[in-house]
This record gives C-alpha cells, structure tokens and sequence, in this order.
C-alpha cells in the first residue's frame, strides 16, 4: 500500500499536447490577472477579497461552516475563531515558506496552524498525520468513488513523496499544470487529520507567490472548486490525471478571466468616485477609504480633512441614496460601498 502510494506522489505528470495547450491559455490569463492587480489603484483592496474567498472555499471543502456577507464585509475581530486563524495562516505561510523552503518541517507548522481552525474552538494541539478515516465533515470535498490511506507510516511516506515531488519543479512542466498536479496529489494524499484543503491550498498559494507564477494575487480556486462541488470531486476520482489537469486548467482560465472583469468593475467604480465633488471635497484621502468594500465610520473620520458634522452628513445622504449600505450600528458604524458589494456578491453567488 505504501509503494503504491509513493508511486502515485513520485509519477511524472502526463504533458498530452491538449493539456499543454490548456497549459498556456491559463498561464496567459493568470499572468495577465497578477499584471492588472499589481497596476490597478485597487489593486490591493481587490486582492484582499480575492484571498477572502480562496479561505472560505478551502474551510468549506473541509467542511466547515462560513459567512461569506461576514467574511467580506465585518470587522475581522467579528469574524469566527476558525475563520481569522484561517486567514491568519494563509498569508504567514508564504513568509514562511520563503524563510524555510518546503518541507517537512514547513509542512507541520503549517498544518500545526489550523489546530483551532475549528469550527468548534476548542480544538487544540498538533495535527497529526491520521491513522483513521476522516469525519463525514472533512469527507465534504471527497467523491463517494474516491478511496483513501488510512494508515499514518503509508502516509507519511506519501507526504515525504509528495514533497519531493514538489522540490524538484516536476520536470519541464509549465508551473500552472505542475500546480495542478500537485494540488490533485494532495487531495488524494490528506495526511492530515483535519483541514486538508486548507493546508494544501495555502502550500499553492505560497508556491506560486515566492516562485513567481502570481506574485500580486491569490486566485480563488477552492471557492470555484466548493461552488462547483460535484464537477470538482469527479475530476479527482478520475483515474485519468489528464481529466483533472483539463478540468482544473479550465478553472483556473475561467476564474482568472473573471476577476479580470470584476477588478474593472471595481476600477470603474473608482473613477466614478473621483468624479464625484461631493467625495472631492472630503479630501484626497477620503477616497482610499470609499473605494474598500467595507469600512468603519471613524475611518472616514480619519482620512477626511473636514469635520465630524460633515462627514455624518455625507454617510447619511450616502445611505439614503443607497450608494453606502449601513452593514453595522454602534458609535461611528460600518458601510459597505454598495456597488462594490453587489459586483462582488454577484460574481460570488453565480
């Protein structure tokens, strides 16, 4: 059981001419994505959400429960244990891994990580490699087809292959079909006793940002992959690694092309807001802050260069005019830029 795992980790990736053709579309348009983020104004705002959702999809396919009104639009402090410890330890594992390099050692302060990334919050300590099935929650993103190791020395063997797998680049392989690979090598490894996904799409994400592939931002395939579940859990049963590499070279074309159109929503909302003397007139700071997709009144209060009076009535007539949404009460509030919210929420329940 052990060597045929190893051998699944250890084998070269099947380069058909259609997938190396797949290969370059996606490339194209997740560098031409990583391009206009990194020169768009909003750029970083935008890749924020986009990295919101790439943890939301990982915790749902762990089977975990998220809200995503919630995620995208409160205060972080508001949000679950388990969905800022998330989201905490998606962006320190690429420092992480830029410090360390992958590998073993990585790999468990990064599974390590998500021992409270519960939804029950008294999970604690080490996330061991499994020598048992996984929960019918942590089954969510698995097909009823797919069959699993379950014992903890085949999987640790699995994982030192999968890793070497990793280091070595897979050959000549384009980085966007060896992450591919990698990706459904993980998924049908799950070493780990809980929160799989999570950890295998944090290992993506940091490759690809200190390799270079995406430096600017993180595409949201485990939202794709948890909204398109089914199509998703067949592809990795495949016995045909060529059907996956299709399905999620596909994926990663589609989701790409449509964060390009949703960033120049988000641009053309941004140019709006500078034609706006009403906006003009809080001053040039006061835009950085119109233009996020939520934001606390005492935030404008800050960045503003007129009086609290002013700014109250500015909120006011915002809200009245539905261009501000009212998303929480307290002393100063919280709002939501309306058109940002309903270009987003749009592309993310389609």
């Amino acid at each position: 059981m052990g060597e045929r795992l190893v051998e699944q980790m250890s084998a070269p990736i099947n380069e058909s001419v259609l997938v190396l053709k797949r290969t370059v579309a996606a490339s194209v348009a997740l560098a031409r994505l990583d391009k206009a983020v990194q020169l768009s104004t909003v750029g970083q705002q935008f890749a924020s959400v986009l990295l919101k959702l790439d943890v939301a999809g990982g915790l749902l396919l762990d089977g975990q429960s998220v809200d995503i009104e919630s995620l995208l639009l409160a205060q972080v402090a508001r949000q679950p244990t388990h969905v800022r410890r998330a989201m905490a330890q998606r962006t320190s594992a690429i420092a992480l891994l830029a410090q360390m390099g992958i590998d073993q050692a990585f790999m468990t302060r990064v599974a390590n990580a998500y021992t409270a990334a519960s939804a029950t919050e008294g999970v604690r300590g080490r996330n061991a490699i499994r020598s048992r099935a996984l929960s019918g929650k942590a089954r969510q993103g698995i097909a009823p087809e797919q069959r699993l190791v379950n014992d903890a020395q085949c999987l640790e063997e699995g994982l030192r292959a999968w890793l070497h797998f990793i280091d070595r680049g897979a050959g000549d392989a384009e980085s966007v079909l060896m992450s591919g690979s990698a990706c459904r090598r993980w998924m049908q490894l799950r070493p780990y006793s809980r929160a799989n996904t999570c950890i295998g799409m944090s290992v993506m994400d940091a490759l690809s940002r200190v390799e270079g592939v995406s430096k600017n931002v993180t595409l949201p395939l485990a939202w794709h992959f948890a909204s398109h579940g089914e199509g998703y859990r067949h592809a990795l049963a495949s016995s045909d690694e060529s059907h996956w590499h299709l399905w999620w070279l596909a994926s990663v074309t589609a989701v790409a092309e449509a964060c390009l159109n949703l960033l120049q929503g988000w641009e053309a909302e941004l140019n709006r807001l500078r034609g706006d003397p009403t906006v003009d007139a809080l001053g040039p700071d006061a835009l950085a802050v119109l233009i996020q997709p939520a934001f606390d009144g005492t935030d404008l209060v800050r960045a503003a260069r007129v009086s609290r009076k002013r700014i109250k009535l500015f909120i006011d007539a915002r809200v009245e005019t539905n261009d501000l949404l009212a998303v929480a009460s307290g002393r100063s509030g919280r709002y939501a830029n309306a058109r940002l919210w309903r270009l987003t929420n749009e592309w993310v329940s389609a």
